[in-house]
């Protein structure tokens, strides 16, 4: 191991010094026989190899996300239209030959569909309200962008950005690598949009705002100023990138270079290459060697005790009594009225009574402050209005919810 650590150049990148390191434990651990460890280091490889790079795309709408997605991967995927709105979640990654597939909640397997009918289960026209039951359609297709591990998916626009569609939203962004925000520029960036953008960067710090449709819209460089604006006065660190899917796609027919700087694509890849998968490939290097450590730390331990048994055979009667201790000390706490249980029990009560109190006080200030909004003014002509509203606070109330039982828990945990 010492060896091998000097062999490594000093100015080598992080991914080849993790593969270095990670096939050396490979090797120290086929050695010892433990071909489990081994195996488990062949999947840190493997993933170095091919880290995964998952890009959620959200936004409003008919703001232009399948566009978008269709115009980063170079060919039409995602259906697009003034009636073919997305109705439930669109994978898009790299596959050649290119291959659809649909997975149903009722069904035991997933279905090959023509790539010419995925409109017929992603689409509000094609599949309304996901009547289907469809939890997912994948669709994989030969892309120069998608071959450097991107996975691209394409969401419900999120529907006023209120109620489940921001919730379903954000429960999903601890698992991408970064969300792209997309708002067109027709009108500077909204309240709900930039509450779900706040929402966003708390948990994803990779979130890049992307402006479309600058094609249509002449004064879309002040609509992009004023977005800047808006996001700097709530200190919202991200970047506003102004593109057209339209020029980008009318530019890769013609393959004219020009045209496809000017659709603002070229830059939106090198800010995600730069900012989301330069740092994905090193944070599979990272996991990569958390593993390998871990792993060859078992390895050495179970040498260490081989060791010493063979150094010394009386030593393992000793071994052998601190082992039955410690079954016996397991047996105890398994049992009823154990000590930690009864912390345990009488913590998730005092949670309960905390959660429940905070609900209830919540939602009756809630009630009082539309109740007082009806009262103020005619119902009919602000309804719309109050139904979002309600709908919105509703939502940040179920997120703050959500927070305190995590909270609670890790409170409970740790004592």
């Amino acid at each position: 191991m010492e060896a091998s650590a000097q062999a490594v150049p000093s100015g080598e990148p992080l991914i080849a010094t993790a593969r270095r390191f990670v096939s050396a434990g490979i090797d120290a651990c086929t050695a010892l026989h433990r071909d489990d460890l081994a195996h488990r280091l062949g999947y840190a490889l493997s993933r170095m190899d091919e880290p995964s790079t998952v890009l959620y795309v959200a936004g409003e709408y008919k703001q232009g996300k399948s566009m978008l997605v269709n115009a980063l991967v170079g060919s039409t995927v995602c259906p697009v239209d003034d009636d073919l709105s997305t109705s439930t979640a669109t994978w898009v990654y790299h596959r050649d030959p290119a291959l659809a597939t649909v997975h149903r909640r009722d069904a035991d397997a997933d279905r090959d569909v023509p790539l010419d009918q995925v409109w017929e289960y992603a689409s509000e026209k094609g599949n309304p309200g996901n009547r289907l039951g469809v939890d997912v359609v994948k669709v994989g297709v030969p892309s120069r962008v998608l071959d450097q591990g991107i996975t691209l998916i394409d969401t419900p626009g999120a529907g006023a950005l209120n109620g489940r569609g921001v919730e379903t939203a954000l429960s999903f962004l601890p698992y991408a690598s970064a969300l792209i925000f997309v708002t067109d520029a027709s009108a500077e960036l909204s309240r709900p949009e930039i509450s779900f953008l706040t929402r966003a960067l708390e948990i994803c710090p990779s979130v890049l705002v992307t402006l479309t449709k600058i094609d249509l819209y002449p004064e879309w460089e002040r609509i992009a100023e004023l977005d800047r604006d808006h996001l700097d006065s709530f200190g919202l660190s991200t970047e506003v990138l102004p593109v057209s899917s339209v020029l980008r796609t009318e530019a890769l027919l013609r393959s004219d270079p020009l045209l496809n700087e000017e659709s603002g694509f070229p830059h939106l890849l090198s800010v995600l290459r730069t900012h989301v998968l330069d740092n994905a490939e090193r944070q599979a290097a990272l996991r990569a060697l958390a593993e390998s450590s871990m792993v060859l730390g078992h390895a050495l331990a179970s040498l260490h005790t081989e060791q010493q048994v063979l150094a010394d055979p009386e030593s393992a009667k000793t071994m052998t009594d601190q082992l039955n201790e410690a079954r016996n000390r397991l047996t105890a706490l398994r049992r009823d009225g154990s000590r930690w249980g009864t912390v345990l029990g009488d913590g998730i009560t005092d949670l309960n009574q905390e959660i429940d109190e905070f609900l209830r006080s919540s939602v009756r200030s809630l009630f009082d402050e539309f109740d007082s909004r009806i009262g103020r003014t005619d119902p009919a002509s602000v309804w719309n209005e109050i139904t979002e509203d309600l709908q919105a606070s509703g939502a940040s109330l179920a997120g703050d919810l959500f927070d305190r039982i995590q909270a609670g828990a890790t409170r409970l945990a740790d004592r």
